[in-house]
């Protein structure tokens, strides 16, 4: 199968605003919406209680008055609308494409298919009439905006992405952070954030966690612990608080299948933009050996904590790749 018949080709137009884009590709499809963690407002039954002279006999049990001639009414729970809050990576990592002007079709940024993401399951969010957020970070928070069920908050919180897209994507490497220290160094680039969030989210939210999770290639056993560990209280914060994470992991096929490494003789930091010479076959080995261990202690980390973890493959087909969100 072609990459074009797997991958939205509207996807890979960064001309076109996010608001647009999640508009084109929820319009015309059936994502199913029963089960789904984006859960909106309902009434859920509660218990039996004797009925009242007075009461609404709506809810009346009728089979229960004739079977015992005893009158009960049924009293329900409202469950209030969900609030979703997503937290976008706009860490260095995330603005890299293995995408060259000779690819077809182009492979979008990371942050680019994570902003997609976002916007995308803010429209679904709209149209059950339940609110969301958002906040950009990356080894420091960037940026919030509260949630909101009103029908311009897609709007505003596309807005903002697109003006985050754009500038970052335009900024020199020297620019995108106040250091040249790379936030891959942990497991999560803004865990430090993460730990800030409950004040500005509130309690009992979704909380949808959009980033690479990626690490520097090749850490020591000290610092692998230190930082799993910074990880798993980072994340252990926000459960504290009622709140439920979705971890939605975005790669470039890349990063995933090494193949430009074996090609390679210089290699590009993606944090500092600095080339360097490198043996390509044995530091693919190398790097996919580290890769594979990192992506297995990764998700370990997230099932010890019960969040649920997806990978978004940015080659791939945007809504396939959420629909297990819906089941």
């Amino acid at each position: 199968m072609s990459p074009d018949s797997v991958i939205e080709p509207v996807i890979t137009d960064s001309k076109v605003g996010f608001e647009l884009l999640a508009k084109q590709l929820v319009e015309g499809t059936r994502l199913g919406m029963h089960r789904s963690p984006f859960q909106g407002s309902s009434s859920e039954f509660s218990e039996y209680t004797a009925y009242t002279p007075g009461e609404d006999t709506r809810f009346l049990d009728w089979k229960i008055l004739a079977r015992t001639d005893r009158a009960y009414v049924q009293k329900f729970d409202d469950e209030t609308n969900l609030f979703t809050h997503f937290v976008i990576d706009q860490g260095r990592s995330m603005h890299f494409s293995s995408s060259s002007p000779e690819t077809v079709p182009q492979v979008p940024s990371k942050f680019h298919y994570a902003a997609t993401t976002a916007a995308t399951l803010g429209w679904l969010l709209l149209r059950q009439q339940d609110g969301f957020s958002l906040t950009l970070v990356d080894e420091k928070l960037r940026d919030h905006i509260p949630e909101s069920t009103a029908s311009s908050q897609l709007s505003r919180i596309c807005t903002r992405l697109d003006t985050a897209a754009e500038s970052l994507a335009s900024a020199p490497p020297s620019s995108l952070h106040e250091t040249t220290e790379d936030c891959l160094q942990t497991v999560l680039p803004f865990s430090s954030s993460l730990t800030t969030l409950p004040p500005l989210i509130g309690q009992r939210r979704l909380v949808v966690l959009l980033s690479d999770f990626l690490p520097k290639v090749s850490l020591s056993t000290e610092e692998r612990t230190t930082v799993f560990r910074e990880s798993r209280h980072a994340i252990a914060t926000l459960q504290k608080a009622g709140n439920e994470i979705i971890a939605l992991q975005v790669l470039d096929p890349a990063e995933r299948k090494l193949e430009t490494l074996k090609k390679a003789g210089f290699l590009r930091s993606l944090a500092t933009k600095q080339e360097f010479f490198v043996n390509s076959q044995s530091q693919a080995e190398s790097y996919r050996q580290a890769f594979l261990e990192y992506q297995s202690d990764l998700e370990t980390l997230f099932a010890d904590l019960g969040v649920k973890h997806l990978m978004l493959q940015t080659e791939s087909s945007l809504l396939a790749q959420i629909q297990p969100l819906f089941e």
